[in-house]
């Protein structure tokens, strides 16, 4: 069967004329090669299939036999061209591979190196950073070692410190106990001298030998006023170190307002022990047993003495810190329950006083008063600058040993003083007073001869007794404040050392004594009114200054205290004057001391721990609201004490006049 192609070709052929088939045929080929060798890429794209359906679509046999061939002939060439162009083309596109290949090598290469590169950056960035972490961990290290050499350094320092101090401090122990028991010789000496003495009065009468009546007097005096010296020396001598012994004891955790109210009741308790004795004093006073009460006034100082030997002996052995502030505070009341003893020698020395002397004697008292005050710290000053005071705790219990003994070695002294001026006889006590007195006009017992207008208004005289002891409790209260709440706040508020403190308060209450002695001579040529009204204002001035005004410094609170404590005590030795002039049927002059006293011993033993505890508590302003009331209140008692006073010298006088006496009486105040 013939192929469908052919017979196409042979009908297309059959429709071609014939002269124009050869040339067809031809032209057709030449086209036909020509299109395939010029255009290689659309000769691709006929198969021959398509050529030979084109050669046959003519209709002539020739053409199609000719096309036939020359597809064949073409397809000959283009294999042979195919193969030589495939050699020809086939190392370019080798080369052409090969060079995207070295390419794409090359960026391979290119991007591995840039990996590298950057690892190797990372890594060197890591070394760095270890190598600097290196170098700080070892700067640490040195720094470390450098800081525990140096510790290591201060601990060798301070250990090296403590060595010395405690090598400083043995022999200081050592001299403790040296200078310790030549006070015991001194206290042991005087008693020795004081039992030879007293046998050698009994053995011996020696009433003949006695002064004259007034210089007995005087010698009572005397004693009685060197007797409140010591026991106020006795009282102030813990003032400078009171707050550093409490915090010793107490221990450096204490709370500081805590430490500052027992270190005002180490300072207070003697005035509660006084006044204790003052009441134990007074019921043996009303037996009238002159002996047991000269005994007894001997026995009182005696007892003292003892107890702060035994004090020192605790204090060198340095137990506990418990038993240490027991042993402070019992040797503190108990000496001054025994203090409260000297009651009997000032009721003595009080009776022996005439009415005119009144208030000079009072001032004589509170200028003894301010001399202790002003001498006990001194003492412990001095006892601070034997030991060398800043050696702690060890240091603080040396120079508390050195100031018991020193005020053992007082109480010896005053021990001896009053056996070798009061004497010994049975009736001594009628010796210290003129023929026509008897022991009856000082006892507050009625004497018939007296006009019967001293015998009247008991009850008012006991009222402006009430005031009297008012403004006594007030005014002792208000000095004891500032001598309390200076050396505190000196301390706290100023950082001021024991030595310091302690000089300071004795040039402070030095400087008291000084104006007491001013006081004491313009007593005797100005009225006492005037006196009293210009120490209130002092008062009142120092009080205001007691308020913190922010100077810094401490001249202020000196400021203060000068202005306060000598018109204080001016006003309370006007206000005790007024109390113990003329004859008092409400009460006995004996009975008049004692309360005063109590209230004397009150007022110190409530002054001490309270207003430290003010101050360790509220401030130093709260404090100065409490002493500037105090003071405001005590000047306005004193100030209608002397109006009733002057009421009654008014009184006496025209009383004399109607008498037909002349010449003031002698309970009148001198006035210009």
């Amino acid at each position: 069967a013939p192929d469908h192609t052919e017979i196409q070709l042979t009908r297309q052929r059959r429709l071609i004329p014939p002269c124009f088939r050869n040339t067809m045929t031809l032209s057709s080929a030449l086209a036909t090669f020509t299109f395939l060798f010029c255009c290689p890429a659309v000769a691709t794209a006929f198969n021959s299939e398509n050529i030979f359906a084109t050669t046959a679509s003519s209709g002539d046999e020739d053409a199609c036999e000719a096309g036939t061939a020359f597809l064949q002939l073409r397809l000959a060439v283009k294999d042979g061209a195919s193969v030589d162009e495939d050699k020809e083309i086939a190392p370019a596109r080798r080369e052409k591979g090969e060079g995207k290949e070295k390419a794409k090598a090359e960026k391979e290469k290119l991007r591995e190196e840039k990996r590298r590169a950057k690892e190797e950056k990372e890594r060197l960035r890591e070394e760095r950073a270890k190598a600097e972490k290196e170098r700080l961990r070892e700067e640490k290290a040195k720094a470390e070692k450098e800081r525990l050499r140096e510790e290591r350094l201060r601990e060798e320092r301070e250990r090296a410190k403590e060595e010395k101090e405690k090598a400083k401090e043995e022999p200081s122990t050592a001299a403790d106990g040296t200078f310790q028991r030549r006070a015991a010789y001194v206290t042991l000496a005087a008693t020795l001298l004081l039992l030879t003495r007293e046998a050698l009065r009994v053995a011996k009468d020696t009433a003949s030998a006695l002064p004259s009546l007034t210089a007995r007097r005087r010698i009572v005096q005397a004693i009685a006023i060197v007797s409140i010296l010591v026991d106020l020396m006795e009282g102030s001598f813990v003032t400078p170190f009171a707050y550093d012994f409490a915090l010793a004891l107490k221990g450096p955790n204490y709370p500081k307002h805590s430490v500052a109210s027992f270190s005002g009741f180490i300072q207070g308790s003697s005035a509660a022990g006084m006044a204790m004795g003052t009441v134990v004093a007074y019921s043996v006073s009303r037996r009238r047993n002159h002996v047991l009460n000269r005994a007894l006034m001997i026995l009182a100082p005696l007892t003292t003495s003892g107890l702060y030997s035994a004090l020192g002996y605790a204090l060198r052995a340095h137990g506990s810190s418990g038993f240490l502030a027991f042993s402070v505070l019992a040797t503190r009341i108990a000496a001054g329950f025994a203090s409260g003893f000297d009651l009997l020698l000032a009721s003595l020395a009080q009776d022996v006083t005439e009415d005119s002397e009144q208030v000079a004697y009072s001032l004589l008292e509170y200028m003894a008063i301010s001399g202790g005050l002003s001498l006990g710290p001194v003492l412990s000053s001095l006892a601070s600058k034997s030991i060398g005071a800043g050696h702690g705790e060890r240091g603080l219990f040396s120079l508390e040993l050195r100031a018991c003994s020193m005020v053992s070695a007082l109480y010896a002294a005053l021990a001896l003083s009053i056996a070798c001026c009061l004497p010994a006889a049975a009736d001594w006590r009628a010796t210290l007073f003129t023929d026509e007195s008897s022991d009856s006009d000082t006892n507050g017992g009625e004497d018939s001869s007296k006009p019967s207008h001293v015998q009247e208004g008991r009850t008012w005289q006991a009222c402006v007794l009430a005031i009297g002891i008012a403004c006594t409790f007030l005014g002792i209260f208000a000095c004891s404040a500032v001598e309390v709440s200076s050396s505190l706040l000196f301390e706290l508020q100023y950082g001021w050392g024991v030595a310091r403190i302690g000089f300071m308060m004795g040039m402070l209450y030095a400087v008291v004594v000084v104006l007491c002695g001013l006081i004491l001579g313009m007593e005797s040529c100005l009225d006492t009114r005037y006196i009293a009204a210009a120490a209130a204002v002092s008062a009142l001035g120092g009080a205001v200054l007691v308020f913190d005004a922010g100077w810094g410094n401490a001249t202020q609170l000196l400021l203060s205290d000068v202005l306060q404590y000598p018109c204080l005590t001016a006003l309370v030795a006007i206000v005790e004057g007024y109390m113990f002039m003329g004859a008092h049927e409400a009460i006995s002059t004996e009975g008049l001391y004692v309360a005063v006293y109590a209230i004397d011993s009150v007022a110190r033993a409530l002054a001490a721990p309270m207003v430290r505890s003010i101050i360790g508590w509220k401030g130093r302003d709260t404090y100065a609201c409490v002493q500037l009331g105090a003071t405001l209140l005590l000047t306005c008692l004193t100030a209608y004490l002397s109006q009733v006073h002057r009421g009654e010298h008014r009184s006496q006088e025209s009383v004399g006049e109607v008498d037909g006496t002349s010449g003031p009486l002698p309970c009148q105040v001198q006035s210009d």
